[in-house]
């Protein structure tokens, strides 16, 4: 009589140690998704600097071409070619923040299956535990007499 007992006890907790196993390791890529969101968004404001920068020193250098040419560098096409250039650089700038906010939804998508997939794992392990201990609760509660 206590074969069953203790092996439908064994068997729900290992189906309950199971499924904390299965949710502790989806929290954990849950986690790691959350990270790369966050690096994604980092990378890309490093990026969005530095291609502001490379503009700066665009600027900079072409002012001062046309400037030790005898251009003024302020009018007409001179100005018309730093203008188009900083619109280039603006546009190159909003392609950076669109990748990585694409990207970084993406590792947040992730990120919510994974979690849903811990609420799952945990549940089911405990559902898994019921099972053994339902079909053995005879055995636990003793045998049932019919009344004839």
């Amino acid at each position: 009589m206590c074969g069953p007992i203790v092996g439908a006890i064994f068997s729900a907790a290992g189906s309950i140690f199971s499924g904390i196993q299965q949710s502790n390791a989806a929290k954990a890529q849950a986690r790691v998704y959350e990270r790369q969101a966050t690096l994604e968004r980092q990378r890309a404001d490093f990026e969005i600097k530095r291609e502001q920068a490379k503009f700066g020193r665009f600027r900079g250098t072409a002012l001062a071409k046309y400037a030790i040419s005898g251009v003024d560098p302020l009018s007409g096409t001179p100005q018309e070619l730093i203008e188009d250039s900083m619109a280039e650089s603006l546009l190159d700038r909003a392609a950076i923040r669109f990748g990585a906010e694409r990207n970084a939804f993406n590792y947040e998508a992730r990120a919510s299956i994974e979690k849903s997939n811990a609420r799952s794992s945990l549940f089911g392990g405990f559902i898994g535990a019921l099972t053994p201990l339902v079909q053995n609760s005879g055995t636990f509660i003793g045998p049932s007499y019919a009344v004839g």
